[in-house]
């Protein structure tokens, strides 16, 4: 189950796709939290995806950042304080 009262691991939704992080030693290997996960994910709709974010109170403190390169992207920060980079696509 998605539902956060039934699975101890911290979940919220990423645009449709529900997103759990674990905890060091516990299915998630022994990463400290608070940290990049060292990988990004993609969206064909940054700014539908930032509203939906909002939405849900996830923390976003630099909203949509547009890079040297003419990208897009946005950090989101989970519960553990966790840093998640969403590109568009």
């Amino acid at each position: 189950s998605m539902d956060a009262a039934t699975n101890p691991h911290p979940i919220f939704m990423v645009g449709d796709l529900p997103f759990a992080l674990y905890e060091p030693g516990k299915g998630g290997g022994n990463r400290i939290p608070g940290g990049s996960v060292d990988f990004h994910l993609a969206s064909p709709d940054l700014n539908a995806l930032y509203e939906q974010l909002k939405a849900q109170n996830i923390p976003i403190p630099e909203g949509i950042v547009s890079s040297a390169d003419g990208g897009r992207f946005l950090e989101i920060i989970d519960p553990d304080q966790n840093v998640l980079k969403i590109i568009a696509s």
